[in-house]
């Protein structure tokens, strides 16, 4: 309905709110062989997920990190009537809740101890603002803020990288195409590049103090590097925000 309007008429959104998710997965069991002084302390693997992160800085692989800091164990820590845990798990069967929500330790009585998910962000604060810039070879150009960073980690190895965006005052067509465009991680030929069917840049810009730097960004001006296929790559973006949330090495 949004795509028709915007052909007929240009309309205007007063606030834009998406998230982009990237599924990707972990070596389970090469990582507990990597750390197995880790893992040998806990029966189940999501069990060590909390120490290995939290021991393992990577600081110094990830421009994220160096500027936002660690990464952080975010579970719900409210279950009352006006909280959001209460709102999104009302709805669900304890069993469901294990796998979709990250509660803590703040288990009722009676129910499973067995968590299957981990959720963790980066805090963007202290006056940091983090945008995300995608441009195509038809000269079309987005800009939108980050206002949400997380990594959600399943008991099967399973791992989500959580991307939630904002802008405001966005034309309709603007707001179409950066719902279509910022999703699509590489190019599958050059031609998808050269026709503009996916960015040929994207970068991320931290705003600090008044200055701005580009602590990752990714090019796909011929549709890919000649060395290696763009799809073993993916975005350099994505690398360094899942470097700054996950152990360097996985």
């Amino acid at each position: 309905m949004i795509g028709l309007m915007a052909i007929r008429g240009n309309i205007e959104l007063a606030n834009l709110n998406t998230y982009f998710l990237f599924p990707f997965s972990i070596d389970k069991i090469t990582v507990v062989e990597n750390h197995r002084d880790v893992w040998a302390k806990y029966t189940h693997w999501i069990d060590g997920l909390d120490e290995w992160i939290a021991e393992h800085r990577t600081e110094k692989n990830s421009g994220i990190a160096v500027h936002l800091g660690k990464r952080r164990r975010d579970p719900y820590a409210r279950f009352d009537l006006e909280s959001a845990a209460y709102q999104d798990m009302m709805f669900s069967h304890p069993y469901v809740r294990r796998v979709f929500f990250d509660i803590g330790d703040s288990l009722a009585i009676g129910e499973q101890k067995e968590a299957l998910l981990r959720c963790y962000s980066i805090p963007i604060d202290g006056g940091r603002r983090l945008w995300i810039q995608a441009e195509d070879a038809k000269g079309r150009l987005a800009t939108v803020e980050i206002t949400d960073l997380r990594l959600f980690l399943f008991a099967n190895g399973v791992g989500i990288l959580s991307i939630g965006v904002e802008a405001q005052n966005v034309p309709a067509s603007d707001a179409l195409w950066i719902n279509e465009a910022f999703r699509k991680v590489y190019p599958t030929s050059g031609r998808q590049v050269r026709e503009g069917r996916i960015p040929s840049r994207m970068q991320l810009i931290l705003e600090q103090d008044g200055n701005q730097s580009v602590p990752a960004q990714e090019e796909f001006k011929k549709g890919g590097d000649d060395r290696l296929p763009a799809a073993a790559r993916a975005h350099d973006f994505l690398h360094d925000l899942l470097l700054g949330l996950l152990p360097a090495g996985v």
